[in-house]
């Protein structure tokens, strides 16, 4: 009630002065104010319905009132109705043009109208009538923005800066100017200006590291973790990071395990963990060796046990279970993975690879299948499909998948390639050899014979017309090109 008073009190104002001064009120000005006052109560309990045709005949009799506008414009913008909301809204500025409560309420307006240019007038005022405001030239900015004017925004941002000092947020919309503007040193600037005006900020600096990070300038982002730990010797980003970032030569197991006290703690945000990981895993694929593993294993086993619930977790351990030679153990994380987040193709790739090279055929049509539910435009699962299929002496269903393959594979020649070779098998089970023999050999050709799974099929060909020592010839190139397949391996032990 306090304020529904306070806003009568106001608009009475504007129009009771002369008879203040004569301490008395005249009957059309009491019956002026009975009138509002009865629509201020409707506004009070919602009913603009019947509120806004009291004001509007209020507003007829006084169109100099500015406060009847300006309750007016407010109760138009309750009910949704924007355009005469702005219409008032523009009159009351303009009746009452020293008040900054309907100028912020106009502002805000067009800023909701997403009519930026009258917005930022509006601001720009405000910001005149109280330059140490910091919200006013926020507004201001954020409006010359959305009109495309971020020069002339910031601008204002620095001359606000120049008079009151830095102040963070609009610190931090200078930045995203000079983001958007693709302008690295001005953000770089920005953020280091941050770091000199709150000193010890760790949340700031942590920001800064971070900025340096992105950019691949390692060297700055470790001297900002170095000081971010110098205060806090325990924080947990920090210390993650500078592992992560260390010289690649410190990849060795026992300076992995140092990651340990990380992945460990239970406050300790899955994606940080993962993010301090994955250059090690990277690594330990292009330079597999047994300390590295070992580490990597123990890590990965503890993430998994912190973060069971995670399919980011059971992924990376699935990565390194992998690369470690256990698929088996690898194709139990992957499928533990899609159990919990089934919209990674990459883990559906990673699983109908290690169900490929172990030879689990049932297994893998099952998962190719879905995966060809999941994702209908993702040719491997295709060719998965098909080698199953093929594997299990259904060689008329794999034929369909393998030529609806072809027709969305595009230009992937590499696909394509294996696509080839699964249908030369396919011709080969159905005791088509000359068929196969000539598919295949085709894709040899486009491939250079650098495609393993060509290669073998290959072999395999050769061996079903009884050349045995031709096909060992091709069976060992695919394995000199990285084909790890237990199939392939059978064949070159028997």
């Amino acid at each position: 009630m306090k304020s529904l008073l306070l806003i009568i009190s106001l608009c009475l104002t504007a129009n009771v002065i002369a008879a203040q001064e004569e301490e008395r009120y005249t009957e059309e000005e009491i019956a002026a104010i009975d009138e509002f006052m009865a629509a201020q109560v409707e506004v009070y309990m919602g009913r603009y319905d019947k509120a806004i045709p009291m004001l509007m005949d209020i507003h007829k009799k006084d169109r100099q009132n500015g406060m009847v506008v300006f309750e007016l414009a407010k109760a138009y913008e309750a009910t949704e109705d924007y355009s005469n909301a702005d219409k008032y809204g523009e009159i009351a500025t303009r009746l009452l043009p020293d008040n900054i409560w309907v100028k912020l309420y106009y502002g805000k307006l067009m800023i909701r109208m997403e009519k930026y240019e009258e917005g930022a007038e509006m601001f720009k005022q405000l910001s005149s009538l109280d330059p140490s405001d910091q919200s006013h030239v926020e507004n201001y900015a954020k409006c010359l923005i959305n009109s495309r004017q971020q020069n002339d925004a910031l601008k204002a941002l620095q001359n606000w800066e120049k008079l009151n000092g830095v102040n963070e947020r609009l610190s931090r919309l200078m930045y995203q100017i000079y983001v958007n503007k693709n302008d690295a040193s001005g953000a770089e600037r920005e953020l280091v200006k941050l770091a000199d005006a709150f000193p010890g900020d760790t949340r700031i600096l942590n920001n800064l590291a971070t900025f340096y990070i992105n950019k691949g300038e390692k060297e700055k982002a470790k001297k900002i973790y170095e000081t971010i730990l110098e205060v806090n010797p325990n924080h947990t980003e920090a210390n993650a990071a500078m592992i992560a970032i260390s010289p690649e030569e410190d990849t060795d197991g026992p300076f992995l395990r140092t990651l340990l006290p990380i992945i460990e703690r239970q406050d300790v945000n899955i994606d940080l963990k993962v993010k301090s990981l994955i250059p090690y895993v990277e690594e330990y694929a292009e330079n597999v060796d047994q300390a590295s593993g070992e580490a990597l294993l123990q890590l990965t086993e503890t993430l998994t046990l912190i973060h069971p619930e995670e399919a980011k977790a059971h992924s990376v351990r699935g990565d390194v279970l992998f690369l470690s030679g256990d698929k088996m153990a690898a194709i139990k994380s992957y499928q533990k993975t899609l159990d919990l987040d089934d919209t990674n193709y990459m883990v559906w790739l990673q699983l109908m690879q290690s169900l490929d090279e172990e030879n689990q055929l049932k297994e893998l049509a099952s998962v190719s299948m879905d995966a060809i539910d999941f994702f209908p435009n993702k040719v491997d699962a295709y060719y998965y499909y098909a080698l199953a299929e093929n594997g299990q002496g259904n060689t008329s269903n794999a034929m369909d998948y393998l030529q609806e393959a072809m027709l969305i594979a595009g230009r992937d020649l590499k696909l394509k390639n294996d696509l080839m070779s699964e249908m030369a098998r396919s011709y080969m089970i159905e005791g088509n050899l000359a068929r196969a023999q000539s598919t295949i050999d085709q894709a040899l050709s486009e491939s250079a014979e650098k495609n393993p799974n060509a290669l073998e099929v290959k072999g395999d060909i050769l061996a079903a017309e009884g050349k045995r020592a031709e096909a060992i010839t091709f069976w060992k190139k695919a394995q000199d090109l990285g084909s790890t397949r237990k199939s392939l391996l059978t064949k070159l032990n028997q």
